[in-house]
């Protein structure tokens, strides 16, 4: 398709008018704004910021396309005390954000972008990898927090090939990945990250119209108001949800101490009041005996009527008056690893 001639038209983001973009003519705009629901999403890191994805098309197959990626925000698992105490897993959510282990612009495009844009795509080759430092000059050029320019920053881009259906198509995807590191919880996510895509030997032809698609993004400033708003009413319920959580985790800790002593003591004084019953025939109570639990290291005091007693690491019990009986040759509870519980007779 001849592309010298070209009119461009502006028309504003489909969902929020959250801002407005060149569009070639009779092109078509699919997408825009993504706001969670918090009917069904918890209010978190993840949920604080509106996100955009945006498709601009030429047809409906999409032959030719640029695409504004939402950025999503992860936490690498090398700065959780959860993932070191083996509670969270590569993959799990914490805090509503996917843990993986930060990864480079590359690397990101090709195992996590790609296949989330393209579940359908086949005959996928990498045409090209590079380190684009170009990108991260331009992210910075647009950030206001000084903060965010002292942490780390990668650009990359990868070409791919690959068919869809019945187009054989070239996409170009590029992304910058920024790293908060250890002080932010090792939060990590990725920046501007764009896909454009045409016919391999057309794509030359379309790059310099995506490109212009890309950068003719202009603001709404009654949006951008409203939305500054929004972020920080949802950022004051989130601190006052993370200092309800402090505190529901604080008294946790100090329920479970509190009835892990309580516990405790009810046991110390049971075992007393069963060595004292033991020693006083008459009273109406069963007589007990001091039994050895190997797995828990401690004496039990258990009804006296049995001789031999067996346990298991799941605190399963077997109790015979024959010696020869073995729970382990009969797989009693379909289970071989039952230990004898002796008897104690120097606890007497």
């Amino acid at each position: 398709m001849d592309t010298t001639n070209i009119v461009f038209e502006r028309v504003p983001e489909p969902r929020e008018k959250a801002f407005t973009i060149l569009v070639p003519q009779g092109w078509q705009l699919e997408g825009g704004m993504v706001r969670p629901d918090f009917r069904r999403q918890w209010i978190g890191p993840q949920t604080i910021e509106v996100k955009v994805d945006l498709i601009v098309k030429r047809d409906d197959q999409a032959s030719v396309m640029i695409r504004f990626c939402p950025e999503i925000k992860y936490c690498d698992p090398r700065y959780l005390v959860t993932a070191h105490l083996g509670l969270t897993q590569v993959g799990d959510l914490y805090r509503d954000m996917p843990v993986y282990p930060v990864m480079s612009p590359t690397e990101y495009l090709r195992e996590i972008v790609f296949p989330w844009a393209h579940p359908n795509a086949s005959g996928v080759e990498v045409v090209e990898e590079k380190a684009m430092p170009e990108l991260v000059e331009r992210y910075l050029s647009y950030v206001v927090s000084p903060l965010m320019r002292n942490v780390e920053h990668q650009g990359g881009g990868v070409t791919f090939d690959y068919a869809e259906g019945a187009l054989r198509l070239r996409e170009k995807a590029y992304t910058v990945i920024e790293s908060l590191g250890a002080f932010f919880g090792g939060v990590w996510s990725n920046k501007t990250t764009m896909l454009h895509r045409a016919p391999p030997d057309e794509f030359a032809q379309w790059e310099p119209v995506l490109q212009r698609i890309q950068d003719s993004v202009e603001l709404n400033p009654a949006w951008i108001v409203e939305e500054r708003i929004s972020q920080e009413v949802l950022t004051l319920s989130f601190m006052d949800m993370q200092a309800m959580e402090r505190w529901r985790f604080q008294r946790l800790l100090e329920i479970q101490r509190e009835t892990q002593d309580a516990l405790q003591r009810m046991r110390e004084s049971q075992m007393r009041g069963y060595s004292r019953w033991r020693h006083r025939p008459g009273l109406p109570f069963l007589s007990y005996a001091p039994f050895y639990n190997p797995f828990l290291g401690r004496v039990e005091y258990c009804p006296s009527c049995w001789r031999y007693r067996w346990v298991t690491p799941m605190g399963h019990e077997f109790y015979t008056d024959r010696a020869s009986d073995n729970p382990n040759v009969d797989h009693v509870c379909d289970r071989s690893d039952w230990q004898s519980s002796p008897i104690k007779d120097d606890e007497e």
